[in-house]
């Protein structure tokens, strides 16, 4: 599975599929989701506007200030992250667990490179992990 590639879980950029997480843990403003996804204002409003024509988000104007717009999540947009967000844990999981077949095959002076190899699998499954977690109720 190809990290920065998410065509094969539906028709998400990887800047889309950053705003859609972190709208999924809470609403937010547009500077918001400038600093929780560390994407630039460019980047942010083009991906935005693009989840609003496909339905997964929306965007209202705040009641305390009229100049703030609030980004959130839509219903659907909640399903189609979270029908994603399980492809793509299960996927990890196979590639884990394929991982951990091939060391317990692997003999002799071939250990070593094989614990480096689990030991970078398992953090860039942990880091993966991370980042899908964090789910708004």
């Amino acid at each position: 599975m190809n990290v920065d590639c998410l065509e094969e879980y539906g028709p998400f950029t990887k800047s889309e599929w950053r705003i859609l997480r972190t709208l999924n843990k809470d609403d937010e403003t547009f500077t918001g989701l400038v600093e929780k996804t560390s994407l630039s204002k460019p980047v942010i409003s083009r991906a935005s506007n693009d989840l609003m024509e496909k339905g997964l988000i929306t965007k209202e104007r705040s009641e305390e200030d009229k100049r703030v717009r609030i980004y959130r999540i839509t219903e659907k947009g909640n399903d189609r992250y979270e029908e994603v967000r399980e492809r793509v844990i299960d996927d990890l999981k196979k590639v884990k667990e394929r991982v951990e077949r091939i060391l317990e095959e692997t003999e002799g002076n071939k250990m070593e490179q094989a614990a480096e190899i689990k030991n970078y699998t398992q953090s860039l499954f942990s880091e993966s992990l991370r980042e899908t977690e964090g789910v708004k109720r």
